[in-house]
C-alpha cells in the first residue's frame, strides 16, 4: 500500500503522511505561542503607551517564544477612524466576536483559556510568568511556514506544513494570516498620537473561518498552499505570514508558525529624528540612518523637507553593516514659527530603494520670530498654529491643537485646545506667542479667555503663563492656576467641551518686563490626566512711549480702577483734551473730547484690560491701563 495519499478540501492541497504512530509517540514539538493583540489608533496614549511598552519589552525579551497578530478594532467613537481597521473590518470583527472582546487594548495568549495558565486581559498586565508556563508545555504539532511574492509584487503565496508530532484532538482549524510586520505613518492617523504599529492583520486565508483539519494521527502532515491578491498594503516588503492550529470549541491555540519579512539587498531607512523643540537660534536636526538591507550601506542620499516645501538633498558616504545605524547631522534650519520636518533617504548604494516603510521619519520644531513692537491679538480662526507662533511638545504625542467646536464665550467656534483628557499625567506642552520688543514700552499686559473642567478632585492639571527675556534659557512664572482655581465649569468625567457661559477672562500685568528687547510669552500646560483645556482671545498689548513730557499743570486722574459701568477722567488743567480707549488688540473702543472732567458710560464694554491715551493740543499727556470687572 502506498504510504502517501492526497486529500483535497476547500480546493486546498492536504498531504497526509502516514508513518508508524508508536515511533512519534513521545516526539512532541517545542511551542511557538500566539499573542493576539486588539488595538485601535484612537486609544488614549496614557492607556495605549503603558500596554505597548509592557508588550514590547516582553516581545524583545522572548523573540523565539511567541508571535503576534494585531487586530485593529472599531466601536463607539472609534468607528471609522482607524485606517487599518477600515482595510479589513469584517475579518477583525469575526475575531472580536469569537473571543467576545469588549475593550481595547486587549491581549489573548494562545486562545486565552485560564485553565491552561495563559493570559487574557489588558496587555499592560501581561507577564513573563505566562510565557514561561506556556513554554514548558510542548505542542502536538510542528508548523513550518514560508511565503513569496510574485514578480509584479501584487500577490502573495503562502505555504504551510502542519505535522502531527503528538496526540491531537479533533475539531481543529488551521488559520493562515498575512500580517504587515511594521507600519509607520509620518503623522499620527488618529488622536492617540501613535505613528508606529506592528504585526497588523491584513488578511485571513482562505477566510476568517480558517480550514477545518481532518482527523490525523501521529506522523500525518497537512500542506496548505494559499494565495491572496494584495489590497491595502502599505509596504509589500513588510509582509509576513502566521499559521496557527486552534481548537474551534475551546479556543486553545496548539501551535503557531511564522514566516518573517524578506530582507532586500539594499535598503536605507531612518530610525529616529531629533530637533530642538523651540529655539531662537538655528535648529540643527539629527537623524539616525539605518541599514535595513543585506549589503553593507556605503552611500545614499538623505532628503529633508520642511512642511510641504521642496525637499533638499544631502549626499551621505560611509560604511554601515546590515542592521547597523549611525547619527547624521543635517544643515541648520531658520524658518520662524511651528513646522513639520520630514527626513527620508533614497538611492542606497546607488540603486532604487525597494523598502519604504522605514524611509520617512518626522518631527516638529519651533523657531522664534524676530521681536516685533506691535500688539498681538489671536483668536485661532485661521490655520493652526498661527504664523510665528510655536509649539513645544517634549513627549512627542498629543499637544496644542485648534478646535472648531468651542470659542471664547461662544463668540466663535475656534480656540486652542490642550486635550488633557487623553494625555498621560506629567505630560507638558507649550504654546509660544511671537517674540515681542518691550524696550520702548511704558506698560504691557496679557489677557486671554480660558475654559477648563476637572475630571475629578484627584487630577491636578495646571496652566502657567511664563515669560522669558533670554530666549527660553530661563522663565518667570507670572500666572499659575490648577484644579479648582483653574476650573470654569463643574467636574466632568466625559471629555469637556465648554458652553458659552463656561469661560473666564484672565488678565496678567507684564509691565515688569518693559525695557526688554526680546520677550517670549509661553502658555505652559502640565497634565494631571484630568480634562480638556481651552484658550482663546489671547491679547498682548504694548503701550509705547512718545518721548513727550506732559506739562506739570495738566496731570490726569482716572477713577474708579477697576471699573464696571462708568469711568471718569479728569485733568488738573482747564485746556480742551481728548480721551481714547483701546482694547488689547489695539482696536479703538471709544473717543471723546472733554475739558477738565468727563464721565463715560462703559456698560457695553466687555470685561477686560483697556489702554487709554489722554491728548491735548501738544500730543499725548498721559497713557495707562484700566481694568473692567
Amino acid at each position: 500500500m502506498n504510504p502517501f495519499k492526497r486529500i483535497n478540501l476547500h480546493a486546498l492541497s492536504f498531504l497526509l503522511l502516514f508513518l508508524c504512530a508508536g515511533f512519534f509517540a513521545k516526539a512532541q514539538s517545542p511551542r511557538l505561542q500566539l499573542f493576539e493583540y486588539f488595538d485601535n489608533t484612537s486609544i488614549p496614549v496614557n492607556i495605549g503607551a503603558v500596554a505597548k511598552a509592557n508588550y514590547t519589552s516582553l516581545a524583545n525579551a522572548n523573540p523565539d517564544k511567541f508571535v503576534t497578530i494585531q487586530y485593529h478594532v472599531a466601536w463607539g467613537s472609534e468607528t471609522g477612524t482607524d485606517p487599518m481597521n477600515l482595510h479589513n473590518p469584517a475579518q477583525v470583527q469575526t475575531r472580536v466576536t469569537y473571543y467576545n472582546v469588549t475593550a481595547d487594548p486587549h491581549g489573548i495568549q494562545d486562545g486565552g483559556d485560564s485553565t491552561l495558565g495563559v493570559f487574557r486581559g489588558q496587555p499592560a498586565n501581561f507577564a513573563q510568568s505566562f510565557i514561561d508556563v506556556r513554554d514548558s508545555a510542548t505542542s502536538p504539532f510542528s508548523i513550518v511556514v514560508s511565503h513569496s511574492l510574485n514578480p509584479a509584487q501584487d500577490s502573495i503565496r503562502c505555504h504551510a506544513v502542519i505535522k502531527v508530532t503528538g496526540t491531537a484532538t479533533s475539531g481543529l482549524k488551521a488559520h493562515v494570516v498575512v500580517i504587515e510586520k511594521q507600519i509607520r505613518f509620518v503623522t499620527a492617523p488618529d488622536v492617540s498620537g501613535e505613528t508606529y504599529f506592528e504585526n497588523v492583520m491584513k488578511r485571513m486565508l482562505p477566510n476568517d473561518q480558517g480550514t477545518t483539519l481532518p482527523a490525523m494521527n501521529i506522523g500525518d502532515s497537512v500542506v496548505l498552499d494559499l494565495k491572496w491578491k494584495l489590497a491595502n498594503v502599505y509596504d509589500t516588503t513588510q509582509l509576513a505570514v502566521v499559521c496557527f492550529v486552534q481548537d474551534a470549541a475551546t479556543r486553545e491555540v496548539h501551535q503557531a508558525g511564522y514566516s518573517a519579512p524578506q530582507l532586500q539587498a539594499n535598503d536605507a531607512g531612518t530610525e529616529s529624528l531629533a530637533a530642538t523643540d523651540f529655539s531662537c537660534d538655528s535648529i540643527t536636526p539629527q537623524v539616525v540612518l539605518f541599514n535595513g538591507g543585506i549589503n553593507a550601506l556605503l552611500s545614499c542620499t538623505i532628503n529633508y523637507q520642511v512642511d510641504n516645501g521642496t525637499p533638499v538633498s544631502v549626499p551621505w558616504i560611509g560604511n554601515l553593516a546590515s542592521g547597523a545605524s549611525a547619527s547624521v547631522t543635517l544643515p541648520a534650519l531658520y524658518a520662524s514659527g511651528y513646522h513639520l520636518l520630514k527626513v527620508f533617504p533614497t538611492n542606497p548604494n546607488g540603486s532604487p530603494d525597494p523598502v519604504h516603510f522605514n524611509d520617512t521619519t518626522a518631527t516638529y520644531f519651533s523657531h522664534a520670530s524676530a521681536p516685533a513692537s506691535d500688539s498681538i491679538a489671536e483668536g485661532f480662526v485661521s490655520a493652526f498654529s498661527p504664523a510665528d507662533w510655536g509649539i513645544g511638545n517634549p513627549q512627542g504625542n498629543g499637544t496644542w491643537e485648534k478646535t472648531i467646536t468651542a470659542g471664547g464665550f461662544g463668540n466663535s467656534a475656534n480656540s486652542a485646545l490642550l486635550e488633557w483628557y487623553n494625555l498621560p499625567a506629567g505630560n507638558t506642552d507649550d504654546l509660544y506667542a511671537p517674540a515681542l520688543d518691550f524696550e520702548s514700552a511704558d506698560s504691557a499686559s496679557l489677557e486671554f479667555s480660558v475654559a477648563y473642567a476637572r475630571y475629578d478632585g484627584v487630577n491636578l492639571d495646571t496652566l502657567q503663563v511664563r515669560v522669558s527675556t533670554d530666549c527660553g534659557m530661563s522663565w518667570t512664572t507670572v500666572y499659575s492656576k490648577s484644579s479648582t482655581t483653574l476650573a470654569t465649569a463643574p467636574d466632568n468625567t466625559d471629555a469637556f467641551t465648554p458652553t458659552a457661559s463656561q469661560w473666564r477672562h484672565e488678565a496678567v500685568d507684564l509691565t515688569t518686563f518693559t525695557g526688554e528687547p526680546n520677550v517670549l510669552v509661553q502658555f505652559h500646560g502640565i497634565c494631571g490626566y484630568g480634562n480638556n483645556l481651552y484658550l482663546d482671545d489671547i491679547n498682548i498689548g504694548i503701550m509705547l512711549s512718545t518721548g513727550i513730557e506732559p506739562a506739570v499743570a495738566n496731570r490726569v486722574a482716572v477713577f474708579p480702577n477697576p471699573f464696571s459701568n462708568e469711568l471718569t477722567f479728569s485733568t488738573t488743567g482747564n485746556a480742551p483734551s481728548e480721551i481714547l480707549l483701546y482694547d488689547f488688540a489695539s482696536k479703538k473702543m471709544l473717543q471723546q473730547a472733554f475739558t477738565s472732567v468727563v464721565s463715560i458710560s462703559t456698560a457695553k464694554l466687555p470685561v477686560g484690560i483697556y489702554l487709554y491715551e489722554v491728548r491735548d493740543k501738544n500730543g499725548v499727556i498721559e497713557k495707562g491701563k484700566v481694568v473692567k470687572q
